[in-house]
């Protein structure tokens, strides 16, 4: 697999639980945020999703 293969490959959403973990943010803080309209929710079933580009980029501005 080539390196532009892998990156297309990459995950471009998370589960709440997932971002908690690796961003160390609390479930709390998430669901403020896109209850305040800062961040998505991309729902997807049962499944709240939220795009990793949005977080960077949220995280970035300094919102946390």
């Amino acid at each position: 697999m080539t390196t532009s293969n892998a990156a297309t490959l990459a995950p471009k959403y998370l589960r709440i639980t997932e971002a908690s973990r690796i961003y160390s943010i609390s479930r709390s803080t998430w669901d403020r945020a896109m209850n305040d309209g800062e961040l998505t929710r991309y729902k997807r079933g049962k499944m709240v999703l939220m795009s990793i580009e949005e977080i960077e980029n949220w995280i970035a501005a300094g919102a946390v």
